[in-house]
């Protein structure tokens, strides 16, 4: 009996220690969107575009603030959209595992016609 639970004690274990390293390999982005006056932009679009052409998506909050979480270390292509905004992109932005990757961006008005 003992053994028995000896096994399955270790086994818990290394479910609870493999669900932890694995959730440590990955990284993320996150920031804040501001137009060129400093003024938070709510309701933005922002993608990241993996090497292997994977995309996630977030949308910045009232306070301009966004994460995508769960993103495979390596670089990412980051393009934000908003309504009456110019597209910006950042193809150099590094993911580490077990880190947060800070990208703060200032998007440009479109003007109209």
């Amino acid at each position: 009996m003992n053994l028995i639970k000896t096994i399955f004690f270790t086994a818990i274990i290394s479910v609870v220690l493999s669900v932890t390293a694995l959730a440590q390999s990955n990284g993320s982005i996150s920031g804040t969107v501001t137009d060129v006056n400093g003024a938070i932009v709510q309701g933005a679009t922002v993608t990241a575009v993996g090497p292997d052409g994977k995309e996630k998506t977030a949308t910045s909050n009232k306070n301009g603030e966004f994460t995508i979480n769960n993103l495979q270390p390596a670089n990412y292509i980051v393009r934000v959209v908003a309504p009456n905004f110019a597209l910006f992109e950042n193809s150099e932005v590094a993911v580490t595992a077990g880190k947060k990757s800070e990208l703060n961006v200032c998007l440009s008005r479109v003007e109209r016609r």
